[in-house]
């Protein structure tokens, strides 16, 4: 385990926010970042290095920019976005501890903090000579301590605290809120107050050449006009996009398309002109639709096709786009006044890239003019795990979908033996190597398969109506554990489930539902959609708390005898699987506690394990190792200690 946290990575440990290469406006050279974590001293070293696209058709080494050591939260190089050839702008960790807006001068190699926010920058966005980032706003806890208010009061239990006050490593939100929006051009400085909202999606920042900004707001989307208008539209939640005009040299909220955001995240593609923008949104019913908005006078908004994700425009009337299938790019063309796609062709690739797998760490290559690809840089040096991985196919109940899943067999898999098995849910990338699954969040797939566990990371399933999301996950496993089972290769007694963040709501349905009976079970940082942890996300955004009501039936505190009846947390109480919940910060801690007192009551085998400052992803080594240790001695007491191993059976089993 200590080995797998001292991997060093081209990106941050998120599946959500991978750190790639980034190449300059004319592809001459390429930045990467590369982190990893030293247990001993519970830093992590992140380091900006640089890569001359011409020079390393022969020969070259990386030229070291920056190198940063942090021991908070924040990362310490991130979001690097290049002005030209021989300037690029940055988030870096500063003096203060916080992430700040830092440049590059590659001809003088002088570096230059940009920004001196006091709470720190989350979102960075260029385009020419416009600048664009968003502080960080100071937390303001819904309640005060009166220990700052009157000095005199003494308080025996200190780690009081850690309740009291409002920390930021909860599921929904990783940050303060929001603070202020700062758009610079041409040496001037605009400023306008977000109001302090974790409701704002930073990462979605971006801004024209003019200084216009696109940000998103998440909001309940059942709040929305168009959703209102539909007959019987269900509460669902999702993204606005807004926009902050920069006219004038003054910043005026304008929202610009009343829609959920569709595939790609959010990502805007602006026109030279920095009149126009593409965005790939989902239309009034739900589909993928990519528009193109026009911002002179009144807002129009045109639909440019259902399966074009905006990446570059060439002109006003010219847009390359990538298929929503990922296997081709495209050239939209506007002609007699619509959208038509003229041109389609295999993805354009970067000169150099990273190239990894499920089953294989990541090196730096480049592609060579005359074919071929060369190795810049080994990453990982003679790392070597000694654990299979393949990508095994799962048949879907009732629909018949097929899935594609990451299994990690045990060290020293024999054939014809069962063996003890851990799902763990909410993700799975054949693309990334994920050496221990999706997260850092207590996911521990190479270290559980050293101690002869067969481990699944299965992919979310295509997103079902609230109301029968717990019944299609519990089907879900079930017909994964039965899978596994005919083969010959799962023991169908010994089965543990893990559930992170969204799925912790999955796993409570199929503790409680589910036709087989689990050995053991983990929650980190889980929703519950329980009433106390509606009550705890008071503190946190408005699409948050809308999703937990929806889990539970839509219901709200007006009726609370419902909430009741319908809390997970309550209701799989009977199950006698022993879990384990690992909470971070005190909105989750709030939300476990319903878990946590309904099975000490029941009698069932329960553990708490409170980290105050660990975020929805934990980032600082000792408490990634403490998470994924306690996970892994969690399955091993309850899925090997406590029971006798089987004999082997009379089947040939799968091979790995």
């Amino acid at each position: 385990m200590r080995e797998i946290i001292a991997l060093r990575l081209a990106r941050e440990p998120s599946a959500f926010q991978p750190q790639q290469v980034f190449h300059s406006p004319k592809k001459s050279r390429v930045a990467i970042i590369t982190n990893y974590g030293d247990v001993e001293r519970n830093i992590r070293r992140y380091d900006l290095d640089l890569f001359d696209v011409a020079a390393c058709e022969a020969a070259c080494d990386p030229r070291r920019l920056v190198s940063v050591e942090v021991s908070g939260n924040d990362p310490g190089i991130s979001r690097v976005v290049w002005m030209d050839e021989a300037h690029l702008v940055y988030l870096r960790v500063g003096e203060s501890g916080q992430s700040q807006v830092f440049g590059f001068d590659l001809n003088s190699g002088q570096e230059v903090q940009l920004s001196h926010a006091p709470y720190g920058v989350r979102g960075l966005a260029v385009a020419g000579g416009a600048l664009a980032f968003i502080e960080a706003g100071t937390e303001r806890p819904l309640w005060s301590d009166a220990r700052e208010v009157e000095k005199g009061i003494v308080v025996s239990d200190q780690n009081l605290t850690s309740l009291l006050r409002n920390r930021s490593g909860s599921g929904a939100s990783d940050a303060p809120g929001i603070g202020d929006l700062f758009v610079s051009k041409g040496g001037k400085i605009r400023r306008f107050e977000l109001g302090g909202s974790p409701d704002w999606l930073p990462e979605t920042l971006s801004v024209s050449k003019r200084g216009d900004v696109t940000l998103l707001r998440r909001e309940p989307r059942n709040q929305l006009p168009w959703v209102k208008a539909q007959n019987n539209a269900p509460p669902l939640s999702g993204n606005v996009l807004t926009l902050w005009g920069a006219e004038e040299g003054a910043l005026s909220l304008r929202r610009l398309v009343d829609r959920a955001v569709g595939p790609g995240g959010g990502a805007v593609a602006w026109a030279p002109d920095g009149r126009q923008f593409a965005l790939a949104t989902l239309n009034p019913e739900g589909a993928p639709e990519t528009v193109s908005v026009r911002l002179e006078g009144k807002t129009d908004v045109e639909r440019i096709d259902t399966r074009c994700l905006p990446l570059e425009f060439q002109t006003s009337k010219r847009i390359l786009c990538r298929d929503v299938g990922g296997g081709t790019d495209g050239l939209w063309e506007k002609r007699a006044g619509r959208w038509v796609a003229v041109s389609r062709g295999p993805i354009s690739q970067d000169s150099v890239f990273i190239d990894e797998a499920f089953d294989r760490p990541p090196t730096l290559r480049m592609r060579l003019p005359l074919g071929g690809t060369k190795e810049l840089w080994d990453l990982n040096p003679g790392f070597k795990t000694g654990i299979h991985i393949t990508e095994e196919t799962f048949k879907l109940p009732g629909s018949g979908r097929i899935i594609q899943a990451g299994v990690y067999w045990p060290r020293g898999y024999a054939a014809g033996r069962r063996y003890p098995v851990v799902i763990q849910t909410h993700g799975w990338d054949r693309s990334t190597f994920q050496p221990e699954g999706l997260s850092s969040a207590g996911y521990a797939a190479f270290s559980l398969a050293e101690r002869g566990f067969l481990v699944v990371q299965l992919p979310d399933l295509p997103m079902p109506p609230r109301s029968e999301e717990g019944r299609a996950y519990s089907d879900y496993f079930d017909a994964v554990i039965d899978q596994l089972t005919e083969r010959g290769v799962a023991d169908a007694t010994r089965i543990g489930l893990q559930g992170w963040s969204r799925t912790g709501f999955a796993v409570r349905a199929a503790l409680q539902s589910g036709r087989h009976k689990y050995g053991a079970a983990v929650l980190v940082d889980s929703m519950s959609g329980g009433y106390m942890s509606w009550l705890a996300a008071e503190n946190l955004s408005a699409s948050y708390q809308a999703t937990v009501a929806e889990l539970n039936g839509g219901t709200t505190t007006d009726s609370p005898a419902n909430w009741v009846l319908n809390s997970p947390p309550i209701k799989s109480a009977g199950a006698p699987t022993p879990a384990l919940l690992q909470v971070f910060g005190a909105p989750s801690l709030v939300g476990a506690w319903e878990d946590f007192v309904v099975k000490r009551r029941e009698k069932v085998p329960v553990e708490l394990r409170y980290y105050p400052d660990a975020m929805h992803n934990p980032r600082k080594p000792v408490e990634r190792l403490a998470v994924m240790r306690t996970t892994v001695d969690w399955y091993t007491q309850w899925l090997l200690t406590a029971v006798r191993e089987p004999k082997t059976s009379a089947t040939s089993g799968d091979k790995p």
